[in-house]
């Protein structure tokens, strides 16, 4: 439903208009946003950043969706789409790794919020 181009630094989020798919727009929108703020952190801020991820990944459940659909990403993408991910699937993360993925701007947090008042169920 959208990307983000590293070589442009510019999101791209496809217009979709559907009732089956409430907020899809929103969602789309915060999880490319999150995929810029992973790209511009500093390689020891993404370092960090990793290892919490890691341990977020880890204690997901073996047979969940996401953890499922992760091991098709190559190992030079995993924490960038995990990072977009898990601040955009898991409403309940560690407090580091929810200050880095709802506090990297004003607007993300917003878009948070946005699509946790749609769909609050996917955010579980």
């Amino acid at each position: 439903m959208g990307c983000y181009r590293e070589d442009q630094d510019r999101l791209y989020v496809y217009n979709v208009d559907s009732k089956d798919l409430p907020g899809v727009r929103e969602v789309t929108t915060a999880h490319e946003m999150l995929h810029a703020a992973y790209h511009r952190l500093y390689f020891w801020e993404k370092a960090d950043l990793d290892k919490e991820l890691k341990q977020v990944y880890d204690q997901l459940h073996k047979i969940s969706e996401l953890r499922t659909s992760m091991q098709s990403y190559p190992a030079s993408e995993f924490s960038d789409e995990l990072h977009s991910r898990l601040g955009t699937e898991i409403a309940d993360l560690p407090a580091l790794l929810k200050i880095i993925t709802s506090g990297i701007s004003q607007i993300a947090n917003v878009l948070l919020n946005i699509i946790q008042s749609i769909m609050p169920s996917s955010l579980n």
